[in-house]
């Protein structure tokens, strides 16, 4: 698979500093670089975090309406928003293989 290009979510070698320090803690924690499906997870329960910081309370349609608000969150996936039909919004990686790991596209 030398030089074939895809579209990733994440990747463990991100510049983003939020992303250095989630691969730094997990890999002292457990001992391993995080994949992906780790990443979203974390990514994920950081934008419930904000989302449930932010309501007034926890029925349906009032989380509903802060997921709405979310725009431009910091993540270590990078920033993120919802758009209006609730889908995320967010920049791609582009990555290639090379040397058997991915490294992003310039």
């Amino acid at each position: 698979a030398e030089n074939a290009v895809t579209f990733m979510i994440w990747l463990s070698s991100s510049d983003l500093g939020s992303s250095k320090a989630f691969v730094a803690s997990y890999n002292a924690r457990y001992g391993a670089i995080p994949g992906d499906l780790a990443a979203r997870g974390y990514a994920t329960i950081e934008v419930l975090k904000a989302v449930l910081s932010r309501a007034e309370d926890y029925q349906s349609s009032t989380l509903q309406h802060e997921f709405e608000h979310i725009k431009d969150h910091s993540t270590i996936l990078g920033s993120l928003t919802f758009d209006e039909a609730g889908d995320a919004v967010y920049d791609p990686i582009v990555a290639q293989v090379k040397d058997n790991e991915f490294s992003v596209l310039e």
